[in-house]
């Protein structure tokens, strides 16, 4: 189980990573992924994290966008997984 801080840490990195994957998955066939050991990155990185003064970008507006209704979906229809 993680801190709210690392969970956050979490979201904000995986859509960088989500969108390198799906880059390569576009370009090539078969694409090969580096590993991302996601508990490794929240020991080493996320702990020395500021959670103080989030400021919105355009980016960060859209990821809230996405997670929202993805959030809602998960609520109307249960079967679908909002993780």
């Amino acid at each position: 189980m993680w801190s709210p801080l690392e969970y956050a840490c979490h979201v904000r990195d995986v859509f960088p990573l989500f969108d390198e994957r799906l880059v390569l998955m576009l370009a090539q066939d078969g694409p090969q992924y580096a590993n991302w050991d996601q508990d490794a990155t929240a020991v080493e990185r996320y702990a020395e994290q500021d959670p103080v003064g989030a400021t919105f970008t355009v980016e960060s507006f859209a990821r809230y966008l996405l997670h929202d209704l993805v959030h809602h979906l998960h609520h109307v229809d249960p079967t679908i997984s909002a993780h």
